[in-house]
């Protein structure tokens, strides 16, 4: 796969899903992703907490009526358990108060043995730094793990992990000063095409993987494992107050 795209969130989420499933989409935004299945007959909600946004992307997939969109937190979902076969979690979890009260909600609105991807960020690279101080500024903490935090976290919440995805190792570069001096070196790393680019190979290089930016993790609830009452916490982040 290329860089982490809509496209290869896309391509993720088309992989997992099976005929028939009832999917979720928390963090939907603006429906980069919803739509495209929507339009493909996936019955599909949307959910995200700005209501302007979901106001647009309602009034966008009012003519399909398999789409279907909610104001909410991914903190609170207003969905009753065991509602989804799928749940996608895309560029959500780094930024809600508490990614671990989320978490557990997933659990809860997945089918047992549902499927899930969820995207976490990593702290071990030289892009965090940069965000968090970012996100800081508009006094919102940025949650990011070490991979085997990363990996602890969703186990205790009942997920079994089958597979991993980094991204932007390499996009990673951009944060530090003497890249700055390189020429044309992000046209090697990055590509436009579906095929892997050099970005996605290093950074899911078994030695390499931990200092991805971004690991997508597809899992499975496990059927039916209550989540841990204990929260592995992110040892990487910025509190805010």
């Amino acid at each position: 796969m290329a860089a982490d795209t809509t496209s290869t969130k896309l391509s993720r989420a088309q992989t997992l899903i099976q005929p028939g499933d009832s999917v979720l989409d928390i963090g939907c935004g603006p429906g980069r992703v919803l739509v495209p299945l929507a339009e493909q007959g996936i019955e599909i909600t949307g959910l995200d907490t700005d209501v302007d946004v979901i106001a647009a992307l309602a009034s966008s997939v009012e003519h399909i009526p398999n789409a279907h969109t909610r104001i909410g937190s991914a903190e609170r979902l207003p969905f009753d358990d065991n509602s989804f076969d799928t749940v996608l979690c895309f560029s959500t979890l780094c930024i809600v108060p508490n990614p671990e009260t989320a978490l557990r909600e997933i659990t809860r609105v997945l089918k047992p043995s549902g499927s899930a991807i969820i995207e976490l960020h990593g702290s071990d690279n030289a892009s965090f730094d940069y965000w968090r101080k970012y996100y800081a500024d508009l006094s919102v903490c940025l949650h990011g793990y070490r991979l085997s935090e990363a990996k602890d976290l969703l186990r205790a919440h009942g997920f079994t992990i089958s597979r991993i995805h980094g991204f932007g190792l390499m996009r990673a570069l951009y944060y530090l000063p003497w890249t700055k001096a390189l020429k044309g070196w992000d046209k090697l790393a990055f590509s436009d095409s579906a095929a892997p680019d050099l970005d996605y190979h290093l950074s899911n290089a078994p030695l390499l993987r931990r200092k991805a930016a971004t690991w997508q993790f597809i899992a499975r609830n496990g059927l039916g494992v209550a989540p841990s009452p204990i929260d592995p916490a992110p040892r990487h982040y910025f509190e805010i107050g």
